[in-house]
């Protein structure tokens, strides 16, 4: 539902990566269905069959077919605009994939016992979580992550992500200091106790909090899209069965009954205090997900030794991405960016006035927003325009030109008008060294003159 206001610009060929654009930049050889057609009502066809899988998935409907479908959708639609995603689009991306091989066709257990599955896919959906952050803990390689502990002062003064609160927090330099040390020890220590077999259930259950409490802070500290949101689903699948009991001690007995016989009706109700036993189902859906733990092993250990990539076969590192698979687990590695600003997206008109594309009822200035991080269309937007900054490909450029010449410019009160050139300009602010000031650059990265229309006689 996020996508659909952009659905014509980030994913047809009358937005900003048509499809000849994306297969001369990024490739043609990874398989797409959102790129047999850039036609919008084919969009919208892909669309609405992802979001009745989804719906299925909610009622425990068909559950495999509705997995497997959504799955390659969402592989396909971020294999047809790569420019907008972030770390949470990948996670998502993983999880789908992992729980094809879960049974979650079959949740209701057999009678008189708990079934506590144990399989490839299991281990490896346990693995992806904890990877995660095991391998952003291991590229915060710089000593700004513990030696320093400056870390998230940095984090805070980047404006494109960092919000209000963020700064706030960054003022007190005592707290910085703790705030950063306890992320990295969260993210690297954390993921350990997952299995620990002593006290299992309460320690298992502090780790999920503890992240669900992390998570939840970034949401009220930086813009990260869904990425936070995600992450604290992911944990949600990890709480032990003790927390679930815990948690129907505390529900009042109503409420309790009612959800129960909500759950029921979904065949989703899970029988806790019984005999449990360890059920190993075997099958072709096992040596899938082994295999595909062994690539999940192998994407995230180049990731740490970038050497090791020039190492691989073309046909492993081809199998990777075309599953996939392929992720990068880098927020703030091996130190928050240096490089911060803001763009100014501005068209000419015919009669030489100048306008603000990003926000037609403010003037084009360079000063800098209220909050950065909140002045964008939508988090894609935000994406889609540092990525195009960090490319600097002129076919990207010259098509997010032709894309903004074609929708023309709203003023207040008026329709759409055709404007003369649309221009991207880069607002440089390099972040400095805590105390000192920033200093901003003015960076043109597009000037698109736009064709003008054939006017019709009466």
């Amino acid at each position: 539902m996020l996508r659909l206001p952009d659905l014509e610009a980030h994913y047809t060929d009358a937005g900003v990566l048509p499809r000849e654009v994306l297969h001369s930049t990024i490739g043609d050889w990874l398989f797409a269905v959102h790129s047999l057609s850039g036609a919008y009502q084919f969009q919208l066809l892909l669309f609405f069959v992802a979001g009745v899988c989804a719906m299925l998935l909610s009622l425990g409907i068909a559950t495999r077919v509705a997995l497997l479908i959504s799955w390659l959708l969402l592989a396909s639609l971020h294999s047809r605009n790569p420019l907008v995603l972030n770390a949470g689009d990948v996670l998502l991306r993983q999880m789908l994939f992992w729980s094809m091989f879960l049974p979650f066709h079959n949740p209701r257990p057999a009678a008189g016992m708990d079934q506590h599955v144990l399989s490839p896919a299991t281990v490896a959906i346990v693995a992806q979580i904890a990877l995660c952050y095991w391998v952003s803990a291991i590229v915060k390689s710089s000593a700004v992550w513990w030696q320093h502990a400056s870390a998230f002062s940095y984090a805070a003064q980047l404006d494109y992500i960092a919000l209000p609160a963020a700064r706030a927090l960054a003022a007190h330099g005592w707290l910085a200091k703790m705030l950063t040390r306890c992320a990295y020890l969260l993210e690297l220590c954390g993921p350990c106790f997952i299995g620990c077999p002593i006290w299992s259930g309460p320690i298992r259950a502090g780790v999920v909090c503890a992240f669900l409490f992390f998570h939840a802070c970034m949401i009220f500290l930086f813009d990260l899209g869904l990425f936070p949101y995600i992450c604290m689903v992911c944990w949600i699948l990890l709480l032990p069965d003790w927390a679930w009991v815990k948690l129907c001690h505390v529900i009042p007995t109503r409420a309790r009954d009612r959800l129960l016989r909500t759950a029921s009706w979904f065949q989703a109700r899970r029988r806790i205090g019984i005999r449990r036993r360890l059920v190993f189902p075997a099958g072709l859906g096992d040596i899938g997900a082994l295999a595909g733990l062994v690539l999940l092993l192998i994407a995230n250990y180049v990731n740490v030794r970038r050497d090791a990539r020039e190492l691989l076969p073309h046909s492993v590192t081809h199998l990777i991405t075309a599953l996939r698979l392929d992720q990068e687990w880098n927020m703030f590695a091996p130190f928050p960016a240096l490089d911060d600003g803001w763009f100014l997206v501005q068209a000419t008109l015919r009669d030489g006035v100048c306008v603000n594309v990003l926000d037609p009822m403010q003037s084009p200035t360079d000063a800098k927003p209220p909050i950065v991080a909140r002045s964008y269309r939508s988090v894609r937007w935000k994406r889609y325009l540092y990525n195009l900054y960090r490319s600097r490909d002129p076919r990207l450029l010259a098509a997010l030109g032709t894309y903004a010449c074609k929708q023309g410019t709203p003023r207040s009160g008026k329709e759409p008008t055709d404007p003369l050139h649309v221009e991207l300009i880069f607002m440089l602010e390099r972040t400095p060294r805590l105390g000192k000031s920033a200093e901003t650059y003015r960076i043109p990265l597009l000037l698109a003159p736009c064709v003008c229309k054939p006017e019709t006689s009466d």
